[in-house]
């Protein structure tokens, strides 16, 4: 019932947290602390959130909320009551082969939200496979697969080399995963779902400028690290680009959820996106970004992916 390989093919199921009363804690003083533009109109949020629940249900994909997993847990719906961040489920935590690595974010505004991923895993039957220990830091929104043997995962604003060191050890001793491919994004980028996203095996959106100032580092689980340039490793690959402007960037341009190949579903906020990858035989669903976009995410971000096939 869970297993994920993939950044693309058929996504079964997903695990996500509808806005619940934590988004009315955010108010002008406190919103940055929660990385929020500003305080949102609740009832549009949920609005907004449940028209993104019903794209993916149209889309064959199952939502299964953190809340009704833990239901009766009291103690995890009251801590989840108080944090604003836990509609963002992917940097929490990422499902790797058949079983969940737990994460270690940045901020104080999500500092153990981990721990309530790891309740609703345990609920599930979800195997955990190891988490990321200080000083070591990786978010989800920052890793992702290329295909079934290689990750990518980005030295990013949010992510350390101590981290995603971690992270490559897990996948290498319990994952099929042999390759690992750390891009370093310029200053300023969070992650890599902002600014690259496979939608099919040879398909992606791409931030073309942020991979071709730093080189990226190939490590491989028999051979000795190596730099490349994620451009080249792209064409040596066959992977055709969509390439998204700043604009669209900052649109969240790249960050749609696929639910199978060349399907996706993103935010009402990148019409010319949206063509191109219709013109490549795709099909987007969109839905209104209008509230949930003070929160800086997309719907990406707002999806951990816990069945792929």
């Amino acid at each position: 019932m869970y297993n994920v390989q993939s950044s693309y093919k058929r996504l079964r199921k997903v695990l996500m947290h509808r806005p619940g009363t934590e988004i009315e804690l955010i108010s002008k003083s406190n919103a940055h602390r929660f990385n929020y533009s500003s305080p949102v109109n609740t009832k549009l949020c949920r609005s907004d959130y449940d028209i993104f629940l019903k794209k993916l249900r149209e889309n064959g994909t199952e939502p299964i909320l953190v809340t009704d997993v833990l239901k009766n847990d009291k103690e995890a719906i009251n801590y989840i009551s108080r944090r604003p961040n836990m509609v963002y489920t992917r940097d929490i935590a990422v499902v790797a082969g058949k079983g969940m690595i737990l994460l270690n974010m940045l901020f104080k505004g999500r500092k153990f939200d981990e721990l309530i991923i790891e309740k609703a895993a345990k609920k599930l039957g979800l195997p955990i496979l190891g988490r990321i220990e200080s000083p070591g830091l990786v978010e989800g929104g920052g890793v992702m697969f290329f295909d079934e043997h290689t990750v990518l995962a980005s030295l990013c604003d949010r992510a350390n080399e101590q981290g995603l060191k971690q992270l490559r050890e897990i996948l290498f001793t319990k994952t099929p995963v042999d390759r690992f491919i750390m891009t370093i994004p310029p200053e300023g980028r969070i992650h890599i779902d902002g600014e690259f996203m496979l939608i099919d095996e040879k398909l992606a959106l791409i931030s073309r400028p942020d991979f071709e100032l730093y080189p990226s580092m190939l490590f491989n689980k028999r051979q000795a690290p190596k730099p490349i340039w994620f451009m080249d490793f792209l064409e040596s690959n066959k992977v055709e680009l969509i390439e998204i402007s700043q604009q669209e960037h900052d649109n969240l341009g790249a960050n749609y959820i696929a639910t199978r190949p060349r399907e996706v579903v993103g935010y009402n906020l990148n019409p010319r996106v949206d063509k191109e990858i219709a013109k490549h035989g795709g099909k987007v669903s969109t839905f209104p970004a209008r509230e949930l976009v003070k929160g800086r995410g997309g719907p990406h971000c707002m999806t951990c992916p816990l069945w792929r096939e």
